[in-house]
This record gives structure tokens, sequence and C-alpha cells, in this order.
């Protein structure tokens, strides 16, 4: 994945984002919630299942700048050696910042794993 492509599919969710909220805001507003639910149409209960399921999309939106690849990217997030790193990423201390790509490659985002290696830091004190 490259920055250019990151940028697209952290718009295409963007927009994404909004038609869910116009969506589920124009359902919302037509409901009386008093209603029971077998009084539902099809269109409104799948709408209210579509946001029910779904977790925040909004957590999936990352700035391409701050996203590196595999064990250099390590190396290069925390400006250690290539030891240092396999270390870092098998304590686990990073796993929420890390995405996998296929069946070796992950992506880290550096903020995240930043943060995360200094809680785990803070916690192993």
């Amino acid at each position: 994945m490259n920055p250019q492509n990151l940028k697209r599919e952290n718009e295409e969710l963007r927009n994404e984002i909004k038609e869910l909220k116009a969506a589920s805001t124009k359902i919302i507003a037509t409901l009386n919630l008093d209603s029971p639910l077998w009084q539902l149409t099809i269109r409104e209960f799948i709408e209210l299942m579509k946001r029910v399921e779904q977790p925040p999309i909004i957590n999936k939106i990352i700035d391409p700048e701050n996203i590196e690849f595999g064990i250099l990217g390590i190396m290069k997030t925390f400006n250690v050696k290539r030891s240092t790193a396999c270390k870092i990423k098998k304590s686990g201390a990073i796993d929420g910042a890390i995405s996998k790509i296929g069946a070796k490659r992950f992506s880290i985002d550096a903020i995240k794993a930043r943060k995360l290696l200094n809680k785990y830091n803070d916690e192993k004190k």
C-alpha cells in the first residue's frame, strides 16, 4: 500500500461515513421510537443493523505519512537496530499499531506504535 492508495482509501471511508450518518439520521428521524420492532420495514431494519454491526470507521482513518512497513519500519520509527526491532514486535507491545498485509508483510502506524510502546514500558516499571 502506497501513500496515494491510503489517501484514496481514507477519502472513500470519509465519504462512506457521511453517507451512513445521513442515512441513519434520516431513518431515526422518521421512526417513532415507541413503535415496536416488528413494525419496521426491511430497509429500516437493515439500516439499523448496519449501524449496530459496524465498528466505528473513524478508527480506520490514518495519515499516510505516519505509515511504515515491516521490520525496517519499526527500525525507523524507534531508531533501533534490527534485533531490537524484532524484540519490540515479538513482545506484542505494538500489536495495536500493526496491520497485516498478506502473509508476511505488515504496516505500522508510527504514532500509535510510539504511544503503545511508551504505555507498555510504563506498565513494566
